[in-house]
């Protein structure tokens, strides 16, 4: 791991990648993948995207991510009640 990662390795030897580390990654692709047809809505006037989501893909009424772990996780500084 690089310093201040936010990833650690599970027993397995695998990364284990944390929501924080991975919701960036994530929204980077999205603005990646649809700049071309974010391009092309700034620049029209008005008129609706082609039809063709290979040249223009993305949905672009809006955006939502999330991302959950799964699993079991410790809880750093909390108290164990009984």
């Amino acid at each position: 791991d690089e310093p201040g990662s936010n990833s650690a390795t599970a027993s397995s030897g695998r990364d284990i990648i944390t929501p924080d580390v991975a919701v960036p990654h994530i929204i980077e692709y999205c603005i990646n993948a649809t700049a071309q047809s974010r391009n092309a809505m700034e620049t029209s006037d008005g008129s609706p995207l082609p039809s063709d989501y290979k040249l223009y893909p993305g949905k672009m009424d809006h955006t939502t991510c999330a991302c959950i772990r799964v699993g079991r996780a410790a809880v750093v500084g909390s108290a164990t009640h009984s």
